[in-house]
């Protein structure tokens, strides 16, 4: 039979208590398999194997990080469905196979060996011999730890508050330490009301004619 578009579905059937104290006797839960991330829609001209990622956010996570099996039987109470969906090429139609695992069934620590190799030759070579058996991992199997949270940006400075009223104002460039001194003698002036009006003309026209 000639298939095309397979996909392979997971769901983990086990019974739940929501916040509310309910208990779901059947909940189901989404478990995402693939086989190659450049690649969605895989075509099985020769043995693939799909896994499942052990992330966070992996329903199997708490039960696997228990070692498996039925270590931990409040954990271990589930049944793994996985279906295998493809479509038909001639005629279009869709076909699914269907099975299940319970946890004794699922071999935490072991791995498929690889059914195809590279001859000599540069030809490619299929032992079936291979394809319904299991090794143990020559390391220990590790879970895929989150992203590192983003560290967030530093706050830009905040601007100086204004002078207070009456006090002189500076302007850059304007003497050396950027001050222009005869404008503030003449403020001064003005605040001590010590100088007479002929006095305080002659000194606004020579402060207008150094501007």
């Amino acid at each position: 039979m000639n298939m095309r578009s397979y996909c392979v579905t997971g769901k983990l059937l086990q019974s739940s208590l929501t916040k509310e104290g309910e208990t779901v006797l059947l909940d189901q839960r989404k478990v995402s398999f693939q086989v190659d991330p450049s690649s969605d829609s895989p075509f099985l001209i020769l043995p693939l194997t799909f896994y499942h990622t052990m992330d966070h956010s992996s329903p199997l996570r708490a039960w696997a990080a228990k070692g498996g099996g039925w270590t931990d039987p409040e954990l271990a109470d589930f049944e793994l469905l996985v279906i295998l969906s493809a479509k038909v090429e001639p005629t279009s139609a869709t076909c699914q196979v269907r099975t299940s695992y319970l946890p004794d069934e699922i071999l935490w620590g072991y791995e498929f060996p690889p059914v195809v190799s590279l001859s000599p030759s540069g030809k490619y070579v299929a032992d079936f011999a291979f394809f319904d058996k299991e090794a143990k991992t020559k390391i220990t199997p590790l879970f895929k730890s989150p992203a590192p949270p983003i560290p967030p940006l530093p706050r830009p400075p905040s601007p100086s508050p204004p002078p207070p009223p009456g006090f002189p104002s500076c302007r850059a460039g304007s003497g050396p330490e950027g001050t222009d001194p005869e404008k503030i003698r003449l403020e001064q002036s003005y605040r001590e009301g010590a100088q007479d009006p002929a006095q305080r003309q002659q000194t606004a026209q020579r402060s207008i004619s150094n501007v």
